[in-house]
């Protein structure tokens, strides 16, 4: 979705998915506010104040947010989360020529794509050796990086930015190195935390998002699983905990744990 919102293709209506009626689900707009694990009851903040919700089971996926930007905010310096994020660096996007990403994730490559296309010069600046190569391994890192380097995205690894330069708007971004790298926009992508404080109250550790198991049941607690991003899950594949902060693993971990709820109620 985030390449359909930035090169025009989709906009605010085509990307809603419609309320599932046939379901018998019941939608509340609320903030969250924490939860109690001992009484099984979710605090929500709504407009008639705070609101207690009961459950027998509990799904958490609040996913994550962008990591906070360490450099001085400037106009034309954009993170990418939300589709307000996308239709302000939409329209920034048309009046701009040169585009610098700090960071050459998932988020990162893709704007890096979008942008060749509407003929912008653009330039990944990664602190890695590789490109993805914490998400797809080393080999898979560099055809990918491969890809991007064939259509005219300049790549450059092993390098840290020391900030962005310019008075009201960026104009440039400087390197450890020395170099700066003139740009009208720049995108800090530099990865993600988990959505999480609404959770820290309740005693569990979320430093790193919130521990499962194999089956996504969070660990020390009854009756409650976590998927997508936020869950910090054991992966028996690699033998390890984990988060994976891609749309298909939340779809794919979002349908097993809420299948699985019932078996831990």
């Amino acid at each position: 979705m985030s390449k359909g919102i930035l090169d025009g293709r989709l906009d605010e209506v085509t990307i809603r998915t419609a309320w599932p009626d046939d379901l018998d689900l019941d939608l509340i707009t609320a903030s969250l506010r924490e939860v109690d694990f001992r009484t099984r009851t979710v605090i929500v903040d709504s407009d008639a104040g705070q609101v207690p919700l009961s459950y027998d089971g509990l799904v958490l996926a609040t996913g994550s947010l962008a990591r906070p930007s360490p450099f001085e905010p400037l106009d034309n310096v954009f993170s990418l989360r939300s589709l307000d994020d996308g239709l302000r660096m939409r329209q920034a996007l048309k009046d701009a020529q040169r585009l610098v990403l700090v960071g050459g994730g998932f988020i990162g490559l893709e704007v890096a794509a979008v942008a060749r296309k509407l003929g912008l010069d653009v330039t990944v600046v990664e602190a890695g050796e590789v490109p993805l190569s914490r998400s797809l391994g080393t080999t898979f890192g560099e055809h990918m990086s491969g890809l991007h380097q064939d259509h005219g995205v300049k790549i450059l690894c092993r390098q840290t930015v020391s900030g962005l330069l310019g008075r009201e708007t960026v104009e440039a971004v400087s390197l450890a190195d020395g170099t700066n790298l003139p740009a009208d926009i720049v995108v800090v992508s530099i990865g993600s935390v988990p959505a999480a404080d609404w959770l820290v109250s309740s005693g569990l550790d979320v430093t790193r998002g919130v521990e499962c198991d194999r089956t996504c049941a969070v660990t020390g607690v009854p009756d409650v699983v976590a998927a997508g991003d936020l869950a910090n899950w054991y992966n028996p594949l690699y033998e390890r905990h984990m988060r994976v902060e891609h749309w298909t693993n939340a779809i794919e971990q979002g349908t097993f744990a809420a299948r699985d709820t019932p078996r831990h109620t």
